[in-house]
């Protein structure tokens, strides 16, 4: 059930030819509004925030269905070749990268899950340590341009708390799950 609606947010974002407006390149209101959708089914940082995360992390999608992992991976794992990128736009770029990094730091949390939370659904190693490629792709793909750029802008941001939560959440996630690469940025 939440594979399907997942893979078609993800699908309906990546098709979408021009999701922004205005000079400043912000989203408009329904490309923005999925696109958090989209980043609160991915996140997983319940697990470390609340002491009965490990209770309300069995009800989300990356736990409840084993298989949306993969599937999600193979939809976001970076081109082999390098020429494929190109071919994107900027926005779908940015989007990409953005999904690349919720869903690298939703592995990266998963990976110190308690055993008991995984032991349901039992995500195969190989998948959970491929966090760091998809944070590293992510990073080259402008993660951080994108947010500032096409998500930050946006007076809808300003106004909903629910998207600073979310948007809050992903950089705190990246500052405690990925501070190696953190110091690799600031080199």
């Amino acid at each position: 059930m939440y594979m399907a609606l997942i893979i078609t947010i993800v699908n309906m974002l990546q098709q979408m030819m021009s999701p922004s407006k205005g000079p400043t390149g912000a989203l408009d209101d329904i490309s923005l509004a999925l696109q958090m959708a989209l980043l609160y089914a991915l996140d997983l940082s319940v697990l470390h925030r609340r002491e009965d995360g490990e209770e309300l992390a069995k009800k989300l999608p990356l736990i409840q269905d084993p298989d949306l992992i993969s599937v999600l991976l193979d939809q976001l794992s970076p081109p082999s070749q390098p020429n494929q990128m190109q071919e994107d736009n900027k926005s779908s770029a940015g989007l990409r990268a953005l999904c690349q990094l919720s869903l690298g730091l939703a592995l990266a949390a998963l990976k110190r899950a308690p055993v008991s939370l995984l032991r349901r659904t039992e995500p195969k190693t190989e998948l959970l340590d491929q966090d760091e490629m998809l944070v590293d792709a992510a990073i080259d793909g402008g993660v951080f341009e994108y947010l500032d750029e096409a998500i930050l802008s946006s007076d809808l941001v300003a106004s909903e708390e629910y998207y600073q939560r979310r948007i809050h959440s992903l950089i705190t996630d990246f500052i405690v799950l990925m501070h190696s690469k953190l110091m690799e940025m600031r080199v």
